[in-house]
């Protein structure tokens, strides 16, 4: 999901006295210059621009800065009326600066609006604060406070333009070559040289009109996304509690939105103040498992909507699939994002305004072509001093000399390195691998580090209970392979049976697949009560209860409150929800069972977490040393533990108290032992990557002993090769040491043939402590564990920064932050188009990574083909006529194709047969045509095929002698 920024966290910084400003907007950083419009020279550089016939307009709209030059004055940033914004790479766009109702200008979707305070821009983001505050300050909004807020904060919508085709045509044209090729085919008519320049013509105008249906249908199809997600109408709640029916696109931060019961498509970001909501986030975050999203505790806390408080957020665009509330009370959230300040906005933003793919191919491609044009420029000149000396008429010069400029640039050149991307996309399509972004596909063939995700990317997505080691006494002993064969009364199977966070949608359980392998070994049902028939005063949502009819004596749940001979059922309410943290790595319930006389508390989550918070006197002494055995052995390890709460301990302090308060104390229960199953195609992938020299390695949030069992597993790390994991220790001073993973040494020595396992929390601790060994670990390390979303995406830019082209594999859910950073991010999802990532793989395993790889290639080594071809061609001819010049010759048009057996095709004048025609100055005599053959290029099979450069530029300049030869005499 993209992170939703937080305005306090930016820094803005004016420098130049008050003329430019630098702003922290997320990802990018930009630079902001102030600027008035002149009144003297922007009617005289309009002028020029119609005298010049617009060339200098386009070098104006091709150039920004100098058009701010020529029509602005630089100002003061309070004083301006348009802002020149530079972002990191180096795009310069025009911003003109809005008065009313408060002083401000739009860049790329987003809202920078004048502080006083700062005396500079700072980027609108909607309503900030506490959850107290966000809480007191939201009573409704009156109708003038709407007003104004709709005028600050604009209407909640985003304008995506789609243009017509004729605006994309004139803005597909203006590119800086595709003018020269239009200008060089206007010159191949003047000379009559026809062939050729509808053939480019004809090249050119099929990649013009492929980019431009590409351009409109991604335009159109992110257009229809976001109306997709926009309500018709939502009821607010105004100053005076009542209810209004108004337009979605006027709801503004502050308002206090009612979610019907019946669910709805989500207009803006929200924070949820009553009820609870089951929520589908698919279109965010890839994850097909509806999340279930709960009040947020009023408290002195800042709210932060992605880490912290992202169980009390609804996200603008989710699919509300179900709503549930009590006493008769609404389910009501307070806005706090509109439009593109939402977490809906953000990702239509990013594929906008993609980041910027940093490829050697395209920028030496571009150096290149300008020092061709500096040559071209040369050779115009030379050939004009040739033809002026020799008395040659105005038209012959011209033709002559611009013609110099053609041959060495060629113009049909950004067409033709489109053949291959074209072509690879087309077949990636065929096998299921859609593609978003075009120029992504170059960069795959130079992919030379691959991170897959565990979970539902190398194993299957699925687990299954395997089985339960219980407590017996100080020791973990007993593995119970059937969960639901333990005592009725067993705390354990109480923790498995509760200690989850599934909803049933039309009567169909759903939710996490742990929790729901979990609950379902177990063989209990679940029923989500409603507010008038709940057996517990209405105070537990959710029952969970024995298959069947259940019943227990009240001394088996220690309730002296019921008469010893009296029987009732075994139910237990799960009164409040703690749920799943990346941070803490645990989720935990408070519980009643009907007739006890406390409540309870389950706590489940990662073992190393979870035995943290239990008393030391409760731990087996052998807990470690199981643990380590069946994590290493490939298992998914959940430890459990639980805590009866004081018998004055009642609901309205269950829905009050912090998790810090009661995850702690624990008494350990023991561990549930998962398994994941790797896919069949994984391990022969990894080796097919590994012997093309492709360096692969797993990001997981998994634990690390189960990441290093599977990566042994699929092949990642070969049996013979030594692991260490890297430790950063808390004490002072602060030392990196390598522990040998499943060993029983201390410390290991390693060389550069070993490898490395590194944590989240350790590398964070690397990061900030010793950043000097961050490239020496990232390049070294093959398993990256219990790695939060964001921790994913850093590893991913600090592989970047080594120089790799980093290729991401992940199911689109915890993985979309690496997946937009990475350089290729490939989606496995059954859907078309997927906005996670630019490439979405409908195949449901790794092996479309070799195929992306390869078509990659492919398309890399086609471009790269006829990229060398048409220069060195260019080359040779510019080489050619030049010689021509200086003896009074030039090339003719007459070319034909020869082959053996008689076949015989027309074509350009790189053909195997030229014409040469004498031009000899001061002559009326007809040149005469004289024939040369070039050495045969075609094989035996009649195929005609490039042979390599050098032998291709010798023959070319061994006809030329001839042809010289052959004129003199």
């Amino acid at each position: 999901m993209t992170k939703t920024r937080n305005i306090e966290k930016y820094e803005y910084e004016a420098f130049n006295d008050g003329t430019c400003q630098s702003m922290e907007t997320g990802s990018n950083t930009v630079k902001c210059c102030g600027y008035q419009r002149g009144s003297i020279l922007p009617p005289i550089i309009n002028l020029l621009c119609v005298l010049t016939g617009g060339v200098l307009y386009l070098l104006l709209r091709w150039y920004p800065k100098y058009k701010a030059l020529l029509y602005y004055n630089k100002s003061q940033l309070y004083e301006a009326d348009t802002i020149l914004v530079k972002n990191k790479g180096g795009f310069i766009t025009l911003c003109s600066v809005t008065e009313q109702p408060v002083k401000h200008f739009e860049y790329q979707h987003e809202k920078f609006v004048w502080s006083e305070a700062s005396k500079s821009f700072v980027l609108l983001l909607g309503k900030t604060g506490t959850l107290a505050e966000l809480a007191k300050t939201s009573c409704g909004l009156s109708p003038e406070q709407r007003e104004l807020c709709l005028q600050i904060y604009g209407r909640n919508s985003m304008s995506i333009e789609v243009k017509s085709y004729g605006k994309l045509l004139v803005d597909e044209v203006l590119n800086p070559f595709y003018l020269f090729e239009v200008l060089s085919v206007i010159l191949w008519v003047f000379d009559e040289y026809y062939h050729y320049a509808i053939c480019v013509v004809i090249l050119s105008g099929y990649a013009i009109i492929s980019a431009l249906y590409q351009s409109r249908k991604q335009s159109s199809m992110l257009k229809d996304m976001v109306k997709a997600v926009e309500m018709d109408y939502v009821t607010v709640c105004d100053d005076r509690g009542r209810s209004l029916l108004i337009p979605s696109t006027d709801v503004v931060p502050g308002d206090i939105i009612i979610v019907p019961p019946q669910g709805c498509m989500m207009p803006c970001d929200s924070l949820l103040l009553t009820g609870t909501c089951i929520v589908n986030e698919a279109v965010l975050t890839g994850e097909s498992t509806p999340v279930t999203k709960v009040p947020a505790l009023l408290v002195e806390e800042d709210y932060d909507p992605i880490s912290v408080h992202a169980k009390n957020t609804l996200y603008g665009g989710t699919q509300i699939i179900q709503t549930r509330y009590y006493n008769h009370d609404r389910v009501t959230a307070v806005v706090v994002r509109t439009g593109s300040m939402t977490a809906k906005g953000q990702l239509v933003r990013s594929i906008l305004y993609p980041k910027a793919c940093g490829f050697d191919f395209y920028r030496e491609a571009i150096i290149l072509v300008v020092a061709l044009f500096c040559v071209a420029a040369i050779g115009v000149l030379y050939s004009v001093k040739i033809f002026v000396e020799r008395g040659s008429s105005l038209m012959t010069i011209l033709l002559r000399s611009l013609d110099v400029m053609t041959i060495i640039v060629p113009p049909a050149l950004p067409a033709a390195v489109t053949v291959g991307t074209m072509s690879s996309k087309s077949r990636l399509k065929k096998v299921g691998i859609y593609c978003t972004a075009s120029e992504r596909i170059n960069v795959a063939g130079k992919v030379k580090l691959v991170c897959f995700d565990k979970t539902g990317t190398l194993t299957e997505e699925g687990l299954t209970v395997w089985g339960v080691l219980t407590v017996t006494g100080r020791s973990l002993v007993n593995i119970e392979e059937k969960p639901q064969s333990l005592p009725i009364m067993s705390p354990v199977l109480h923790a498995m049976a509760s200690c989850h966070s599934l909803t049933k949608i039309d009567g169909v359980l759903c939710g996490d697949p742990l929790e729901l392998s979990m609950f379902e070994s177990t063989e209990w049902d679940l029923e989500e009560s409603g507010a008038e028939t709940n057996r517990f005063d209405q105070l537990a949502p959710v029952v969970v209860k024995p298959t069947g009819h259940r019943f227990v004596n009240s001394v088996e749940t220690a309730s002296p409150a019921t008469p010893l001979d009296m029987k009732v059922p075994l139910e237990i309410g799960i009164v409040r929800q703690f749920h799943f943290n990346s941070n803490v790595q645990c989720m935990s319930v408070i519980a009643r069972t009907l007739g006890a006389r406390n409540m309870v508390v389950y706590t489940k989550g990662a073992p190393e977490k979870v035995l943290g918070m239990c008393n030391p006197d409760t731990v087996p002494e052998n807990s470690l040393i199981t643990l380590s055995y069946y994590t290493s052995a490939g298992y998914r390890v959940i430890a459990l533990a639980y805590k009866k709460l004081p018998y004055k301990f009642n609901w309205l302090q269950s829905q009050k108290v912090s998790r810090d308060q009661i995850e702690v104390d624990l008494e350990f229960l023991g561990l549930l032992i998962m398994k994941n199953t790797l896919k069949e195609q994984s391990a022969p992938v990894i080796h097919e990557l590994q012997q093309a020299r492709i360096k692969c390695l797993m990001l997981t949030g998994d634990n690390m002993l189960t990441a290093v069992s599977v990566s042994r597993n699929c092949g990642l790390i070969a049996p013979s090769v030594p692991l260490a994991q890297v430790k950063v220790s808390t004490t002072l001073p602060r030392t990196v040491k390598l522990l040998p993973l499943n060993s029983s040494t201390d410390h290991i020595e390693t060389d550069a043939s070993s490898a490395l396992a590194i944590d989240g929390p350790t590398w964070d601790d690397l990061v900030e402590y010793f950043p000097g060994l961050v490239p020496q670990v990232a390049t070294r390390s093959v398993v990256f564990a219990r790695m939060s979303p964001q921790q994913k995406a850093n590893v991913v830019e600090a592989l970047q920064s080594l120089d790799y082209i980093v290729m991401m594999v992940g199911d689109g859910a915890n993985d979309c932050g690496a997946l937009k950073t990475a350089h290729i991010g490939i989606s496995i999802s059954s859907a078309e188009a997927s906005i996670a990532a630019p490439f979405t793989s409908a195949i449901q395993d790794v092996t479309c990574v070799p195929k992306l790889i390869t078509e990659g290639r492919c398309a890399l080594v086609t471009n790269f083909g006829l990229f060398n071809f048409m220069v060195l061609v260019g080359l040779v001819q510019f080489s050619s006529v030049f010689i021509l010049y200086l003896e009074g010759l030039e090339m003719g048009t007459s070319v034909s194709l020869r082959r053996s057996r008689g076949h015989e095709l027309s074509g350009p004048r790189n053909g195997l047969e030229q014409t040469w025609r004498a031009n000899r100055p001061k002559t009326t005599d007809q040149p005469t045509p004289v024939t040369v053959q070039y050495d045969s290029v075609g094989s035996s099979n009649h195929c005609l095929r490039l042979e390599s450069s050098f032998s291709f530029g010798a023959r070319q300049m061994r006809t030329l002698v001839r042809a010289c030869e052959t004129c003199k005499r």
